[in-house]
C-alpha cells in the first residue's frame, strides 16, 4: 500500500517538475513571500513609532473636534 502510494506521489511530482506553468506560480509565491517579510520587518522595526504618530494624531483630532 505505502509503495503504491509512494509510486504515485513520485509521479504526479515528476509531471509537476515537468510544467513550466507551475514554475512561474512558485516564483510569484515566492515573489508573495519575500514582500510580506519585508513588510513584516519594516512593521516591527517602526512598529512603535508608528503607533506613537497614530496615537498623536488621534489626540490632534480629537481635541480639534472637541473646540
Amino acid at each position: 500500500m505505502l509503495a503504491k502510494l509512494t509510486v504515485k506521489t513520485l509521479a504526479v511530482c515528476n509531471r509537476f517538475s515537468r510544467d513550466e506553468e507551475g514554475a512561474g506560480l512558485v516564483e510569484y509565491g515566492m515573489l508573495v513571500a519575500l514582500i510580506a517579510a519585508v513588510v513584516g520587518g519594516v512593521v516591527v522595526t517602526f512598529g512603535t513609532n508608528l503607533s506613537s504618530g497614530w496615537d498623536a494624531l488621534n489626540t490632534n483630532v480629537t481635541t480639534w473636534f472637541t473646540t
